[in-house]
């Protein structure tokens, strides 16, 4: 749905850039474009972010390229670590997924940059979750 009148977005100058980034902390994505940030208000669903940590050497500090699966049900959401997004500019390395009306605990799986994969059980809802790559034994 085109919300660009109702967010009170169409008197904006053109530009290419634009960043998304729960700048407010509060679960949902806020945009900075034109100059101007746009705090998004949200609903009461729930939601899920993840950072991930590379640990320098196998995986970049950064985990750019590293994927995270969340499923609910027969949904798979998914996302991917990202660098430069746009024509200079960057969103936030921080993964944000949006759950809806699921309350209940989430699994995490995890395709860091070297093809290994992790999983997490169990992963609450609208909280944090930082995830570091560590080599297995």
């Amino acid at each position: 749905t085109d919300v660009t009148a109702a967010a009170r977005l169409t008197g904006l100058a053109p530009t290419y850039q634009a960043a998304w980034a729960d700048f407010d902390n509060d679960g949902d994505l806020d945009l900075v474009t034109a100059g101007r940030l746009f705090v998004n208000q949200g609903t009461r669903n729930n939601w899920i972010k993840v950072r991930l940590h590379g640990d320098g050497r196998v995986v970049n500090r950064s985990a750019i390229g590293a994927q995270v699966r969340v499923k609910l049900g027969d949904q798979t959401l998914t996302r991917q670590v990202e660098a430069g997004t746009g024509e200079g500019n960057q969103n936030d390395p921080t993964l944000h997924f949006g759950l809806g009306r699921h309350r209940g605990p989430v699994r995490l799986e995890i395709l860091w940059p070297n093809k290994t994969q992790q999983t997490l059980t169990g992963a609450k809802v609208n909280h944090l979750h930082e995830v570091r790559f560590r080599v297995s034994p």
